[in-house]
């Protein structure tokens, strides 16, 4: 199936219809959004108790990481060749 996120044409409505569509393959028992503007945050939560927002934030958090070493692998591998 299909899901028709927006009929409007934002930059993020391919994102979120891709988003969707994915979701069907999975068995969903939660999802957290959050969305930037210009000055706030915006956060929506279906179905998650605390618990479940902590598990996020975790793999968020895990994401960064994972982002900052591929940016900055180079200075790592240098490092662990200054040692040698």
């Amino acid at each position: 199936m299909n899901v028709i996120v927006s009929t409007s044409e934002q930059p993020y409505t391919q994102f979120m219809a891709e988003a969707m569509n994915t979701f069907e393959d999975y068995n969903i028992k939660g999802i957290a959004i959050v969305a930037l503007t210009d000055g706030d945050t915006l956060t929506g939560y279906w179905n998650m108790n605390l618990d479940d927002r902590a598990k996020v934030k975790a793999e968020v958090e895990f994401d960064c990481i994972d982002e900052f070493m591929k940016r900055n692998i180079d200075r790592y591998i240098d490092y662990e060749s200054e040692d040698e």
